[in-house]
């Protein structure tokens, strides 16, 4: 299995927090954090570092992360599924 040195969090809030705390000390590389909007967001104070990147809307991902973790609303698992359901990276 490859080693992941790159990771995206889909989301913004609780949830989102406590993976990106744990992550931020296990790996040393980027972490990206996905969002629906920049724009009036609260939650991406949080979330400062020289290590993260913030990035708005599921096509503006990046190709080089190795990981994705899904921490969004519930309502949108279907939504997050459908778009990953190819996907061969861990999520």
């Amino acid at each position: 299995m490859k080693k992941i040195k790159t990771i995206c969090i889909i989301g913004t809030g609780y949830a989102a927090y406590n993976h990106y705390q744990s992550f931020k000390n296990l790996i040393n590389g980027q972490i990206y954090i996905l969002t629906r909007k920049k724009k009036g967001n609260k939650n991406l104070k949080k979330f400062k570092s020289k290590r993260v990147r913030i990035i708005e809307n599921l096509n503006n991902m990046p190709k080089i992360i190795d990981a994705y973790v899904v921490a969004s609303h519930w309502l949108k698992n279907d939504f997050y599924f459908n778009f990953f359901k190819n996907e061969k990276k861990p999520i």
